[in-house]
């Protein structure tokens, strides 16, 4: 019976021993936090969480999440390499200290520590966690970024910087809905981050919704295009503004930014295309020639003016064929113009195919060129029958 009875005292020692050994870290993590050690903190604290008192005690958690967080941003110093092989993921174990502690005890503060509460420490971490998220995404760990911009932005619901994050990491995911969501809260709030107008106004123009494109567009014209004037925001404006339709506010875009910058390339092909679409051939023109001015050896720009000259050509071509028999006169006049058009596409698009001969839309539309244009010279004979053979020869990989 004696030995049954210190046996039992024993253990019920044991019991109080541990049960102290747990206050005792959690006050050498405060000790150590207060005067700069944060390594030792980290070692104290980890040992605190381990027993039953202190894990159940919501200021253990505010302690854990305030050390990692200053762990985390001591990396930042002079002093990083005594710090930097602490912890890969700082930033996520505060994140999930700061909740616990609010789990356990929302009122829970102590005042004698720079961050407080949980909820001023989760403010904090949100930026730390989005620096996460950009880190996994040059990773290309994807998922990882998402998991980690969903807790930025749990930590802190109004920052715009997760909330963007979300929005991307989402949308790289393929999870559209959440993304056009999070995008569409962030024009809500006014954001100042041009991408989340930009985004939002593309998403809906794949969805084919004129009327969200324009309205997110121009909300974001407030801030981009009037005091002052961003070239990225103009350029991708006057593409959606173009499909809206809205061809009156994309000119006034176009001059403005013009005049600011009037060697803008992406600008001038962003108009001219949208002329383009709306076959206005000879404005779409002078915009090519300008981008052809600006970048003499960029495929796309030479491109896009022998297309404009092709295209052109082809409407002439349309035209002719729904005229009466008896108007030779008309007949003739376009079939003229119609072969000018080639003759001045030609050169253009024969650049193009030099600049990239394994285009297929280029060597499709220099085929029809040659063959439209009616030259019968040895040189052009040629050069259709190696076009022929590149396509033929293109199409047999497809």
């Amino acid at each position: 019976m004696k030995r049954v009875f210190f046996l039992g005292v024993f253990l019920s020692l044991a019991g109080i021993v541990s049960a102290q050994s747990g206050k005792k870290f959690m006050n050498d993590a405060y000790g150590a936090y207060s005067n700069g050690y944060y390594d030792k903190a980290k070692t104290a604290i980890d040992k605190c969480i381990t027993y039953d008192d202190t894990k159940a005690d919501a200021k253990t958690w505010l302690y854990r999440g305030n050390i990692y967080l200053m762990i985390e941003s001591m990396k930042m110093t002079k002093d990083s390499n005594r710090y930097k092989n602490l912890c890969d993921n700082c930033g996520e174990i505060a994140f999930d200290a700061y909740m616990e502690a609010n789990r356990i005890d929302p009122k829970v503060e102590v005042p004698t520590m720079s961050i407080g509460t949980p909820r001023k420490g989760l403010v904090f971490c949100s930026d730390v966690l989005v620096n996460d998220v950009f880190d996994a995404i040059e990773r290309r760990d994807n998922e990882r970024a998402y998991q980690l911009a969903k807790k930025a932005t749990t930590a802190n619901s109004t920052n715009e910087r997760a909330i963007y994050c979300l929005a991307l990491t989402a949308s790289i995911l393929g999870k559209n809905d959440e993304a056009k969501a999070r995008y569409a809260d962030l024009v809500k709030m006014k954001s100042k981050n041009i991408y989340a107008y930009t985004a939002l106004a593309e998403i809906y123009r794949k969805e084919e919704d004129k009327a969200n494109a324009d309205s997110v567009m121009e909300k974001g014209a407030v801030f981009f295009l009037q005091d002052t004037f961003i070239m990225n925001y103009a350029n991708v404006y006057v593409g959606v503004m173009s499909w809206v339709g809205k061809s009156e506010k994309v000119f006034e875009v176009v001059e403005k930014g013009l005049q600011k910058d009037p060697k803008n390339y992406y600008l001038l092909m962003s108009y001219g295309l949208a002329l383009l679409d709306e076959k206005k051939y000879e404005e779409a023109e002078g915009y090519f020639i300008r981008a052809v001015e600006i970048s003499s050896a960029d495929v796309i720009a030479n491109y896009n003016l022998g297309l404009c000259y092709f295209q052109n050509a082809l409407d002439k071509f349309e035209q002719r064929d729904k005229l009466p028999l008896d108007d030779n006169e008309s007949y003739d006049r376009l079939k003229a113009e119609e072969k000018v058009l080639y003759e001045k596409a030609r050169p253009y698009v024969e650049k193009a195919y030099e600049l990239d001969n394994n285009d297929v839309p280029t060597l499709t539309m220099l085929q029809k060129i040659y063959a439209r244009s009616g030259a019968s010279d040895e040189e052009t004979v040629e050069k259709a029958k190696v076009i022929g053979e590149k396509l033929n020869a293109l199409r047999k990989k497809e």
